[in-house]
């Protein structure tokens, strides 16, 4: 299964890697608001793998070899919870030497958001991995993806209108805040572990229905 990871790890060239790390950079020194550009990278990343497997039908290749079917999903699903934490990781240190170096006034992720943002990629991974794996075309996953985003997109606004109080307009630069405040709002104390926890859950449960659609394609 690692050996599945690696190949995921390797689709990408490393220059790809070096890039993001820069983007991550630079969208925080202009200070774009670093949880929407951890998401939309982590993902971006992650989707790169199921484009780069569409692209040379890989699955067909690794079908043919004695790998049990449930273990190419489980390595996806492992590279998809790598990428999000070890971006997450490079972010916040890329956070700490900023203030360090420059002493900027920028916003530093607190344990709160870290925690919260890893049971946020927990979510993006249980929903958007399913879809994925149920599509034979990945155009028509991608429509389906985006139209979820959308959606989710003008409800989570919503929600952090309301937990950040904004009196006119939301101050898209000033969001990040909010994400843990949400948290905070609908589940119980100890807020950040049992949100970790729900979102654990429901990754466990996306995972098993992926491997049903995988199993599903071949037959």
């Amino acid at each position: 299964m690692f050996m599945l990871v690696r190949k995921d790890i390797q689709a990408n060239h490393w220059s790809i890697y070096v890039g993001t790390v820069f983007f991550l950079l630079l969208t925080y020194l202009i200070t774009l608001p670093p949880t929407i550009v951890y998401l939309l990278t982590s993902f971006a990343i992650i989707f790169s793998a199921f484009s780069y497997d569409d692209k040379v039908d890989a699955n067909r290749y690794f079908l043919s070899m004695p790998i049990i079917k449930r273990n190419i999903v489980k390595s996806r699903y492992l590279y998809s919870i790598s990428i999000m934490i070890g971006t997450l990781l490079i972010q916040f240190i890329m956070m700490l030497i900023t203030q360090f170096v420059f002493e900027v006034d920028l916003y530093v992720y607190s344990w709160y958001d870290i925690l919260t943002l890893i049971g946020i990629g927990f979510l993006m991974i249980a929903v958007f991995t399913p879809i994925l794996y149920y599509f034979s075309s990945i155009t028509n996953a991608m429509f389906s993806i985006f139209f979820l985003v959308g959606l989710l997109t003008i409800v989570m606004m919503g929600e952090l209108d309301k937990v950040l109080s904004f009196t006119d307009t939301i101050i898209f630069n000033d969001i990040d805040p909010g994400f843990s405040l949400i948290v905070e709002k609908y589940f119980p104390a100890p807020s950040y572990m049992i949100f970790i926890i729900f979102s654990g859950i429901l990754l466990y449960g996306s995972l098993l229905l992926s491997i049903y659609f995988f199993k599903r394609k071949d037959q």
